[in-house]
């Protein structure tokens, strides 16, 4: 475990408050981190099973997978849905499928098969759900059947061999193991995968540009695999490592599939992923220039980033009208929520790596990160809000947990350097809207835990600093009603307490890493990330105290 390291900056002449709230504040900060690096209860994953319980796992039917062959591209679901079946093609479904029947694999070939063959028919039966075409009882039985094939799919991924020889079906189970794992908040087990298939991508070649090399074009489902792979490594660059990503596509590969090879929907997360490999990009070509010659590209590189994000945010109201026919198999409300999350998140962090590495150039970025990480935060309200909770828990693990913390942060250092009640109350509005969901997730337990530790922090500021008695550390969840959702203002004078110092690694990484999946103890392993210092730096007047 790395260590923790809280630093307070304290306001000239202000030495003497250091036993007060400064300290407060490192003990607040640093038991928020700690807590989530406690071990807790969490259920098995079951998947380190032996022979005879993996063979009882519920397998695909013949006649369930005609059902859904016949169904995967049909009128029943729309065109934004299908895109997410595409890395594994029909007719590759079919070879799995009628492969494992007729038992003509080698062990290698049958985990991997089940894996992709339990994994469609999860996400089909999700599909089909989505659609609303099934009575009640008969929608009890198709969620159990979907939870079984999703347990089949685990199982297999943990039975894959290490030295399994790469190719493209592999390529595809590790695929589906991620998409399966984020979705249940493993989002640290997921990225471990994802920098498995970077590299076997890397080894299929699928990086290349086939025009440079002669080569003639890329099946659909190479074509998906590859977008997949640049989408979820440059996403948990972002989360984990901003320094460093494991697929490098040569020129013109990704974007010969812009505004082509996709729908809509996902073309909009693909550019979001062009602009986070833009962001990291001249994040790392700042850092490492021996010269001011880089530096001085940035604010015409930063206002390509934010006309970008903007086209970005155009495109998301543009789709917002798109015809039901195309989002039949989705919820189109909740997926927009969660496209405006991640647009804001996106927007947020790549001011914020633009403004911590420019040391001090970026001047203004305070106002545009403020504003930015407020929507972020405001967007995740109607995601919390989803009325079907483990709908809601699962975009939260799309959302919350796929993407980085940072606006968190930013809102509670507002909070404290400027005493911003209105900062306040949204963290409190998201304690709020958060806990329905704590109980059927852990990683949101502990981002909840982390928000109230932020409240009672700002509470005990406002009561030293206002002379408020009355201004206690209240349980953030007990009367604070989600309709008061804090309201976008126009601008704050406010500017943002510098996070990291110095060249120092942005606050990018979540406070946890989720557990690997085929954890064989009772409670979750976790390696706290957050070894940066992070510097408040206090406005010298913004604390009165009577030390008489």
């Amino acid at each position: 475990m790395r260590p923790i390291e809280i630093e307070f900056n304290l306001p000239g002449g202000k030495a003497f408050f250091q036993q007060g709230l400064i300290r407060q504040a490192q003990q607040v900060l640093e038991s928020a981190l700690v807590n989530a690096t406690q071990t807790v209860p969490v259920s098995k994953t079951g998947l380190a099973l032996d022979k005879e319980r993996f063979e009882s796992l519920e397998w695909i039917s013949p006649e369930f997978l005609t059902w859904m062959l016949q169904d995967i591209g049909s009128a029943k679901g729309g065109s934004f849905v299908w895109d997410y079946f595409k890395h594994v093609s029909k007719s590759s479904l079919k070879h799995m499928g009628l492969s494992l029947l007729s038992n003509q694999v080698s062990p290698d070939e049958r985990d991997i098969f089940t894996v992709c063959l339990s994994a469609a028919a999860h996400k089909f039966l999700v599909t089909m759900l989505a659609s609303g075409e099934h009575d009640d009882e008969l929608t009890d039985h198709l969620q159990q059947r979907l939870l079984n094939y999703k347990r089949a799919a685990l199982a297999a991924l943990d039975r894959i061999r290490l030295m399994t020889t790469p190719s493209l079906s592999l390529l595809q189970a590790i695929l589906c193991g991620i998409f399966i794992h984020q979705g249940s908040g493993n989002a640290r087990f997921a990225y471990d995968l994802t920098r498995t298939a970077c590299r076997l991508a890397t080894d299929l070649e699928l990086h290349l540009n086939p025009s440079r090399h002669g080569r003639g074009s890329r099946t659909e489902e190479e074509s998906f695999c590859l977008l997949w792979c640049y989408m979820l490594d440059k996403n948990y660059a972002w989360k984990f490592e901003p320094r460093r990503w494991y697929f490098d596509p040569e020129p013109g590969v990704i974007d010969q599939h812009v505004d082509g090879t996709i729908s809509e929907l996902l073309n909009i997360y693909l550019i979001m992923a062009q602009v986070q490999d833009e962001a990291l990009s001249l994040s790392k070509t700042i850092v490492f220039a021996e010269s001011r010659s880089a530096q001085h590209t940035l604010p015409n590189s930063t206002e390509f980033l934010l006309t970008k994000m903007e086209k970005v945010r155009q495109r998301i109201e543009q789709i917002a009208s798109a015809s039901p026919t195309c989002w039949k198999g989705l919820e189109p409300a909740n997926e927009i929520a969660a496209l405006q999350f991640a647009h804001n998140s996106i927007r947020t962090m790549s001011l914020y790596l633009v403004s911590e590495q420019s040391q001090g150039q970026a001047l203004g970025f305070g106002d545009l990160i403020l504003r930015s990480a407020r929507q972020e935060l405001s967007s995740l309200v109607a995601i919390c809000l989803i009325s079907e909770k483990n709908r809601a828990v699962g975009f939260l693990h799309w959302t919350l947990i796929y993407y980085p913390l940072t606006a968190w942060f930013i809102l509670f250092c507002n909070t404290v350097t400027s005493s911003h009640r209105e900062d306040l109350n949204l963290l409190k509005t998201l304690a709020t809207v958060l806990m329905p969901n704590v109980s059927l997730s852990h990683p949101i337990t502990v981002i909840k835990q982390l928000c109230e530790d932020f409240i009672a922090l700002s509470q005990s500021h406002f009561a030293i600093s206002e002379g408020d008695a009355g201004v206690g550390v209240e349980n953030p969840s007990s009367s604070f009603q989600a309709q008061s959702l804090w309201r976008n203002v126009g601008s704050n004078q406010a500017a943002i307490a510098p996070i990291a110092a110095n060249n120092a690694a942005p606050l990018t990484s979540d406070i946890y890493e989720m557990c690997a999946t085929n954890e064989t103890e009772d409670s979750a392993a976790f390696d706290l990330l957050f070894s940066n210092p992070l510097a408040l730096d206090f406005p010298g007047d913004i604390f009165h105290f009577d030390t008489s």
